[in-house]
């Protein structure tokens, strides 16, 4: 699960304050079976949909050089997801080593990546309904990648720290002598305790949310300022039409992967907050703990639901779908409309 802290307590040590039973309940509706459940439905969707963005001929604009990338990072989260929950009935020792040395500092890397992904997506399409004529022919397949290769060198560096967090250690619980192993902070100075966690959150989870929010306000207003004066001129060229056409197929594309991205995200950046003050406290309160694991929950739904959401609300995309894997569509369209259809979603921005 994305950045759970909660491996590191011995249940025994949790009991002390929440009952077994519940403690137990949770983690096998919650954490087992709830993530595995995801976890297979994300990795159904996210491994068609990176083969659709990247097999697609037509699927080429800007907005989709973004999309195309999140595909990937999203699969991978999901594929690391799995992987610990699998390596959750290894040895204590493996088990942890895999999460302190690969699994902690990966997930961080790459959720940070898919988030700000969907920062940078919401940013591309402001600038080109906002002020296209400014930046629509800025905005290019090029600086696309470039922005992309920038947003992944940060997260890196950003999440260095985490390689350096936490170290394995060997315990013995003294009521019943068995030994176990679990993780714990290498450092326990302000740096770590503090500046670094919020500094992270805020990055990773705060700006994006505050972006994504924030700029739909302003595109929703241009919007709606540019219909209003397309509606007072009337007669639309034909590029005009298929530009606006595009611009709808993309604007729906985008409100249902940033609503999505918003409810799952906020409550985990909640959770962290709470995390960064007082750890402790979820596991003192039955609704604190129950809140923390559906958090996580939803943070791996945000992760999984890109493909489903694609194909929920966009033509262009299902249409694709079904051109890459031969599939015949039921629908009888005109061969005007198709060809209409097709040359809008070869539109630059």
């Amino acid at each position: 699960m994305p950045n759970d802290s909660t491996k590191s307590f011995d249940i025994d040590q949790l009991s002390a304050h929440l009952s077994r039973e519940f403690i137990l309940s949770v983690y096998l509706y919650i954490k087992t079976i709830g993530i595995i459940v995801i976890c297979a439905i994300g990795l159904i969707g996210n491994t068609l949909n990176v083969y659709v963005l990247w097999k697609s001929k037509r699927l080429k604009t800007v907005s989709y050089t973004y999309l195309r990338w999140l595909s990937v990072t999203d699969l991978l989260v999901i594929a690391m997801t799995t992987m610990a929950v699998i390596n959750s009935s290894a040895s204590g020792e493996i088990r942890e080593t895999y999460r302190t040395r690969l699994y902690i500092p990966a997930i961080g890397i790459l959720t940070t990546t898919s988030n700000l992904l969907v920062a940078a997506l919401t940013v591309d399409r402001y600038l080109c309904v906002c002020h296209a004529v400014k930046y629509r022919n800025k905005c290019t397949q090029f600086v696309a990648n470039v922005v992309v290769a920038l947003i992944l060198a940060f997260t890196v560096i950003l999440q260095i720290p985490l390689t350096y967090v936490y170290h394995v250690v060997e315990k013995t619980n003294p009521a019943t002598n068995i030994t176990f192993y679990t993780y714990e902070k290498t450092y326990a100075g302000i740096f770590y305790t503090y500046v670094w966690p919020i500094a992270s959150g805020i990055v990773s989870k705060l700006v994006p949310i505050v972006c994504v929010a924030v700029l739909h306000i302003l595109i929703i207003r241009s919007r709606r300022r540019r219909l209003a004066e397309r509606q007072e001129r009337r007669q639309q060229s034909r590029e005009e039409r298929a530009t606006q056409k595009e611009e709808q197929r993309l604007f729906v594309l985008l409100v249902s992967i940033s609503t999505v991205f918003v409810v799952c995200i906020f409550p985990r950046l909640i959770s962290s907050a709470v995390q960064n003050i007082k750890f402790s406290a979820y596991f003192h309160n039955k609704i604190l703990f129950l809140y923390y694991n559906i958090c996580l929950l939803l943070e791996v739904v945000n992760y999984s639901a890109n493909f489903y959401i694609y194909i929920l609300v966009s033509s262009d995309y299902k249409r694709n779908f079904r051109q890459v894997f031969g599939i015949k569509s039921g629908l009888v369209h005109s061969e005007s409309q198709t060809g209409n259809e097709s040359q809008s979603t070869t539109t630059k921005c």
